[in-house]
C-alpha cells in the first residue's frame, strides 16, 4: 500500500527521511507523531519559524520536510533535527 503525505508544501521542498532499526508500536506511533508536529511547529532557522511538516510512515519511516523558498534550513536547523530524530531512540 502507498502512502501518501497531504500537504501544502511546494513539491521544491527539502526532505529528510530517517529509518528506525524497528518497527514502532501502535503506542509509541501515536507519541512519536505528536512529537513529530510538536518538532516541526517550533523548528526554527536563525531565530525564523520554518514552514515545515512531517510524518511517520509504516510505524518505521520519518519524514521531515522544509520549504526552503521561504526559510533557508541549514546547519544549526538542520541539527536541531537530528537532534530531535535522536531523542526518539531510533
Amino acid at each position: 500500500m502507498i502512502k501518501i503525505i497531504q500537504n501544502s508544501l511546494p513539491p521544491s521542498s527539502k526532505v529528510w527521511i530517517y529509518q528506525s532499526s524497528r518497527p514502532f508500536s501502535q503506542g509509541e506511533t501515536e507519541t512519536i507523531r505528536e512529537r513529530i508536529k510538536q518538532f516541526v511547529a517550533e523548528w526554527n532557522s536563525h531565530k525564523v519559524g520554518v514552514i515545515g511538516d512531517g510524518e511517520l510512515l509504516y510505524d518505521r519511516f520519518i519524514v521531515l520536510m522544509a520549504d526552503e523558498q521561504q526559510v533557508g534550513v541549514s546547519g544549526c536547523s538542520i541539527d536541531s533535527s537530528v537532534h530531535f530524530i535522536k531523542t526518539l531512540g531510533l
